[in-house]
């Protein structure tokens, strides 16, 4: 979790960063299979994402264009917290016969196959997949989840323009406000429903920046207002939203009203953040991948962190999205 060492009357904060107390108790003590039996396991994947981590600690331009000031706090969610930690992984261990109560247990979120962070990557294609999977193959390309990553250019629905209201002048763009196409690797949802991000070197977009670019490092950046959602942009106007307000006396009418799940305008909402006062500060790896999971032809590490802040170079090197 971000540690706070700037003064609280301040309009930012500055973060001592570290993985969470999860992974790190993992890594001091790993107990997996990767070394022993050429064989991932639970513990391979938590130490696994260590390097990405210090990584982006070091290199991401929120402390290299910003000085690790933020308008929120940052916390870091990594997989020892999200995946050991969430759905009552801890509780389901001290229940289990496995290492007499005191083992690890993932709950609600695990790769089901090689992550993003292993190289080289031996992923032949979803086409190549298909070529024995026929059936399933079909059913997925015709359906949204072939869609559900995609990268800036590849959104005729709304001409390619990411940045401008989608409906009305006063509701959400589907990225927000100083985050523009050249700083993601993709975007994730529809427009049906909603859409967030993931930036260029593949952290989750769960913040946005206020009076600046995040490309030239001006302005804030500022904790959530970071997710695109249809309904609320196009159907609760203010007409709409005073009729059900007769029903429901409690329904929130202005931003304000939202409090932490809100943002700076209606139809964009704070997900994993609350808005002004933290986020997620969490990698693709830990999180977004488990559902939506890419595949790259990096050979090596070093090929792989190269590429990360040039979204087009990561994009250029990916084989697969999918969802």
């Amino acid at each position: 979790m971000g540690v706070s060492v700037f003064a609280s009357q301040a309009c930012c904060e500055e973060h001592n960063m570290q993985m969470s107390q999860q992974a790190r108790d993992v890594i001091a003590n790993p107990k997996g299979t990767l070394q022993s039996r050429g064989v991932i396991s639970l513990q391979d994947y938590i130490v696994e994402e260590q390097e990405m981590y210090e990584w982006l600690f070091k290199n991401h331009p929120i402390f290299t264009k910003y000085g690790g000031k933020t308008v929120g706090k940052l916390d870091v969610h990594d997989r020892g917290l999200e995946w050991l930690a969430e759905g009552h992984g801890f509780d389901m261990s001290k229940a289990s016969k496995r290492d007499g109560g005191k083992g690890y247990s993932s709950m609600m979120y695990r790769i089901p196959a090689g992550s993003s962070l292993q190289f080289p990557n031996k992923f032949i294609g979803s086409e190549k997949c298909g070529e024995c999977h026929p059936a399933q193959y079909e059913v997925w390309s015709r359906s949204r989840h072939a869609t559900t990553i995609r990268f800036p250019g590849e959104h005729p629905e709304v001409n390619n323009n990411l940045t401008d209201p989608v409906f009305s002048p006063d509701t959400a763009s589907i990225l927000p406000q100083g985050i523009t196409p050249d700083v993601i690797y993709a975007t994730v949802g529809h427009l049906r429903t909603k859409f967030g991000y993931v930036d260029a070197w593949l952290l989750r977009g769960t913040y946005h920046v206020e009076g600046g670019l995040l490309r030239d490092g001006t302005g804030q950046v500022v904790a959530g207002g970071n997710q695109f959602q249809r309904t609320w942009a196009l159907n609760l106007t203010p007409e709409t939203v005073k009729k059900i307000k007769d029903f429901v006396p409690d329904f929130p009418e202005t931003l304000a009203d939202y409090g932490d799940n809100g943002g700076y305008v209606r139809g964009l909402a704070s997900y994993a953040a609350k808005y002004k006062k933290s986020m997620f500060f969490q990698a693709n790896a830990s999180y977004c991948e488990v559902c939506h999971p890419f595949k790259s032809d990096f050979k090596t590490k070093k090929e792989f962190y190269a590429a990360l802040g040039n979204a087009k170079r990561a994009s250029k090197s990916t084989l697969s999205l999918k969802a």
